[in-house]
């Protein structure tokens, strides 16, 4: 079993990663 450390921490990371998927998909056009 993980420890709830553990988990906090992989729920913390999926959402940034998904908060980095919605930015890069805003400002991609522009780089582009």
């Amino acid at each position: 079993m993980m420890s709830p450390k553990a988990k906090k921490t992989i729920s913390a990371v999926i959402v940034i990663a998904l908060i980095l998927a919605m930015v890069l998909t805003m400002v991609l056009p522009y780089i582009v």
